[in-house]
């Protein structure tokens, strides 16, 4: 699992985070740094995760 530091270096360098789904483990859609739901792609549904702001 990510922890908040990895997240935010990776959308200083990209401009979006990739969280993990908490469901599956894949990654999810990318999605902006201050929302706490993301599209998995792979579970076929919206998941809340981490806000990181």
């Amino acid at each position: 699992m990510k922890d908040m530091l990895d997240l935010l270096i990776e959308f200083e360098e990209y401009g979006y985070v990739l969280h993990e789904c908490p469901i599956c483990g894949e990654e999810c859609e990318p999605t902006e740094i201050d929302s706490d739901e993301a599209y998995c792609a792979v579970c076929d549904e919206v998941v809340h995760v981490e806000r990181v702001l």
